[in-house]
């Protein structure tokens, strides 16, 4: 008897948990419901505060009882003056998204991992240099922004971060990237410009679902063969990386659409002449000095960009086959002869 009455006592409070428990809220869900957008508002209600916009109020700290917002599932914290996230944060286990750009912040409580459902992590224009390894304990994690920041380095546990599809790491102190990013395998967009990289893993060719990736300002020397291996990519930016020339392989990635290989050391373009899908194709301040008219097979290509080739004299192009040009860029070469059908185009910048 005692036996069943502990059993039922065990079964009620079970029940009386599971019921208090309300399902985690959509982004879409969430951006529809009703903001709280002060401290004053939402303290007289804390329970049912699920939005907090605290978002330009030039706060230097959050309020002492932040932990008691339990059901807070999105918070907006950016533009404002806070020097740290308080330790109070980190035990709200139903927060979703967190966006506390543009602060001061130096610093990511190591308690950071018990944000279980933590999906996206927004901490652009700070002042952070390391990032904790609890960060690899998020593995609901769908982005993570932290470019404009004085980081060094990334943790090796992000290989856990197997749901990550959105990565901004741009504008910060990293030389390496470590060879376990390659199994965060939902990556689409890949932010890594104006670091100081110079060497991408070969592992990144794991990263298959990438559509967008930046890598400007970099220290590489060379285009890696691993990310011709992209074959979903559309979007490839690498201006100023030091890059001499163009590998072969390129001709893999069958949808890029757009790429950006500006203020570099590339003589030739040819390797490009069988990505087909090109609109927009910029290589400006390179040492191109003559074109292949195999660029007329880039029968999609919208826009191009060759201008301050300074001994780009000749374009050996028939530009009539390249019907879908709008738009060209020639200025700072030294261009004498206009090739057959270069007159015809609307957009000419000289």
């Amino acid at each position: 008897m005692k036996t069943r009455i502990i059993m039922l006592s065990i079964l009620i409070i079970w029940a009386a948990t599971t019921s208090a428990q309300k399902p985690l809220s959509s982004e879409n869900e969430l951006r529809a419901t009703n903001a709280y957008n002060s401290i004053a508002e939402a303290s007289a209600d804390k329970s049912n505060v699920l939005v907090l916009d605290l978002s330009g109020q030039g706060l230097t700290a959050l309020p002492a009882d932040i932990a008691q917002y339990k059901n807070l599932q999105m918070l907006f914290l950016q533009n404002n003056e806070l020097t740290s996230l308080p330790e109070g944060l980190m035990s709200l286990t139903n927060l979703q998204f967190l966006y506390a750009d543009n602060n001061k912040i130096t610093s990511i409580p190591a308690n950071i991992k018990n944000l279980k459902n933590l999906k996206k992590l927004s901490l652009a224009n700070n002042e952070i240099n390391t990032l904790p390894d609890g960060i690899a304990e998020l593995t609901q994690l769908e982005c993570l922004h932290i470019a404009y920041n004085k980081i060094q380095s990334l943790p090796s546990g992000i290989g856990n971060l197997t749901k990550l599809n959105s990565i901004d790491i741009s504008n910060n102190q990293i030389k390496i990237l470590p060879k376990e990013i390659g199994k965060c395998t939902n990556l689409r967009i890949i932010m890594m410009g104006s670091n100081n990289i110079t060497a991408i893993p070969a592992e990144i060719a794991n990263l298959k679902q990438t559509e967008i990736m930046i890598l400007d300002n970099s220290n590489i020397g060379e285009m890696p063969k691993a990310i011709t291996e992209l074959t979903k990519i559309k979007y490839l930016s690498m201006s100023n990386c030091g890059i001499k020339t163009i590998p072969n392989e390129i001709s893999k990635l069958a949808l890029l659409t757009k790429i950006n290989l500006d203020h570099n050391q590339i003589a030739d373009i040819t390797p490009l002449s069988n990505n087909v899908n090109l609109k927009y194709l910029s290589v400006a301040y390179n040492n191109i000095q003559s074109f292949s008219n195999n660029i007329t097979n880039l029968k999609q290509l919208e826009n191009l960009n060759i201008s301050y080739n300074k001994e780009l004299k000749v374009l050996d192009v028939v530009f009539d086959n390249l019907n879908s040009l709008k738009y060209i860029s020639i200025k700072g070469t030294t261009m004498q002869l206009m090739p057959p059908g270069f007159g015809t185009k609307g957009g000419i910048e000289y």
